[in-house]
C-alpha cells in the first residue's frame, strides 16, 4: 500500500485529518506527505503493524513560513511480531 497525499492551501486555511490503518502478515505501507501553506494544519495518524513483518515507511515533509503552524501526532502500534517502521519528518 502506498498511500501519497500533497496539502495545498492557502495562508489562512486550516485542515485537520485522521488516518487509521491496520497492517495483516507481510503488508508493506509507505506513506509519503508535502504539506505546504495553511493558517494552521494537523494530521493524525493511528497505525496498527498487527500482522507478522508488517512494515511501514513513513516520509513527512512540512513547508511554512513564520504564520503558519503544521503539526503531526503519529502512533505505531508494532503489535505483530518482525514489525517494523522507519520514519522521518521534516
Amino acid at each position: 500500500l502506498c498511500h501519497t497525499r500533497l496539502q495545498t492551501l492557502g495562508p489562512r486555511g486550516r485542515h485537520f485529518e485522521t488516518l487509521s490503518l491496520r497492517a495483516a502478515d507481510g503488508a508493506e505501507c509507505e506513506y509519503v506527505v508535502l504539506a505546504a501553506g495553511a493558517q494552521s494544519a494537523r494530521s493524525t495518524a493511528l497505525l496498527e503493524l498487527a500482522g507478522r513483518d508488517a512494515s511501514l515507511r513513513w516520509n513527512a515533509v512540512s513547508l511554512g513560513d513564520r504564520a503558519q503552524v503544521s503539526d503531526a501526532f503519529v502512533r505505531v502500534d508494532h503489535a505483530g511480531r518482525g514489525a517494523r517502521t522507519q520514519q522521518s519528518f521534516r
